[in-house]
């Protein structure tokens, strides 16, 4: 007997308007070639090399088996590991934070939807950078928010977009990325303060720093470096999976106003419960070995992204790729409108033709809101390879 699924179990609005996250969905078939057999180039994923400290590995390992540790339940995150966090904001750049305000998660990626939710009513605006993270998209979606957006223009921020589509009583939120994913677009303080007046606390500022560290002019940026804790609302994301080396860890924070610090924290115990106790207190560990880490190891990194990234210029110069120029993070943007005709609409036709034909995973613009840019992750050692095979076979169109 044959069963149908009857209309009134349909999915939802929300269900049916998700959009796609075309980096995973490109790291799926890629995977699966690499098993095949294939020589596969990944140039999609933000996950560095590097791996994490030593020192944080051998101090997870251990509490494995401290039974007291590793069973630590509280639903805003470890104290000890927010006040760290808070303590560096405090001294570094000045905020008016204490352990209260942090929050401790899965990565950063959840903190999108939670706050999104406990901050915007269903209709109410999101205001967006374009290009965009997927991510801030989607949970805007998945919140029932209204999604407007400001331009990133030769990496600086469109201003007389972003005040056009501020609605004050109607934008809740602002969002910042700095430095940006997908094109390494640096916001300066001077941006950051401009942004702040034209929100003059009519709404949330939200800024995701969480490749701080991954600057070409070695000066990384905070928001509360330039903020009026009297005046702006402002929101700061950051984690652990860049500077630290945990990516698949998954852990992040949240510094947040005390005005709702009461409703995140109930969110967080009904949707969290606790973060792994062990991950956090290896993030403890790499926490107070900051600085040591960016001096001895991030330096020399952004080095090497700053030289793969003008080698691979320079194999572009064949051809009509051309870079777009970063400031930080450790990607590069590439435009390949001049590749985009007939056969190739947009980038995503491209990059699925790369993936297929010259082995090479990239992401397309269509995850980022654009249609003719390439993201290309300088963190794998084959980068320089990759692009090479990308030029032999955009050469080949002519």
């Amino acid at each position: 007997m044959q069963y149908t699924t009857p209309s009134r179990l349909s999915l939802s609005d929300v269900g049916n308007a998700v959009p796609e996250f075309y980096v995973l969905k490109i790291d799926k078939v890629a995977n699966q070639r690499i098993k095949e057999g294939r020589d596969i180039i990944k140039l999609n994923l933000g996950k560095s090399e590097v791996p994490m400290p030593k020192y944080v590995a051998d101090e997870m390992s251990q509490l494995l088996y401290d039974t007291n540790r590793r069973e630590v339940v509280d639903s805003q995150g470890l104290f000890a590991l927010r006040e760290e966090i808070a303590n560096e904001y405090r001294t570094r750049w000045g905020a008016r934070v204490s352990p209260n305000n942090v929050f401790i998660n899965n990565g950063t990626s959840p903190f999108f939807l939670s706050l999104f939710l406990i901050l915007v009513n269903p209709g109410e605006d999101i205001l967006l950078p374009r290009p965009y993270y997927p991510t801030y998209v989607a949970a805007a979606t998945m919140a029932r928010a209204n999604k407007t957006f400001y331009a990133i223009r030769n990496g600086r921020i469109d201003m007389d977009e972003l005040a056009r589509n501020f609605a004050p009583g109607k934008t809740r939120i602002v969002f910042l990325n700095s430095p940006g994913n997908p094109l390494g677009n640096v916001v300066s303080e001077e941006e950051m303060r401009r942004v702040l007046d034209i929100v003059n606390g009519q709404a949330h500022v939200i800024c995701d720093e969480i490749y701080d560290g991954f600057v070409y002019d070695h000066m990384p940026r905070s928001i509360y470096n330039v903020y009026n804790p009297d005046r702006d609302q402002v929101i700061v994301l950051n984690g652990f999976s860049k500077i630290h080396h945990m990516y698949t860890r998954r852990l992040g924070f949240a510094i947040v106003p005390d005005a709702f610090t009461g409703a995140l924290l109930k969110f967080q115990q009904h949707t969290v419960v606790c973060v792994d106790p062990v991950t956090q207190f290896g993030g403890l560990i790499s926490f107070k070995n900051k600085s040591k880490l960016i001096e001895e190891e991030i330096h020399a990194e952004v080095e090497e992204y700053a030289r793969r990234l003008r080698d691979c210029e320079s194999l572009m110069s064949r051809t009509r790729l051309k870079v777009i120029p970063p400031g930080g993070s450790f990607y590069m943007g590439v435009d390949v409108s001049g590749y985009l005709s007939g056969n190739f609409p947009h980038s995503l036709s491209l990059a699925q033709k790369l993936l297929d034909e010259a082995d090479v995973a990239i992401t397309p613009a269509e995850d980022f809101g654009g249609t003719d840019f390439f993201r290309v992750s300088l963190t794998s050692s084959r980068v320089v390879e990759g692009v090479k095979r990308m030029c032999e076979y955009v050469l080949k169109l002519g």
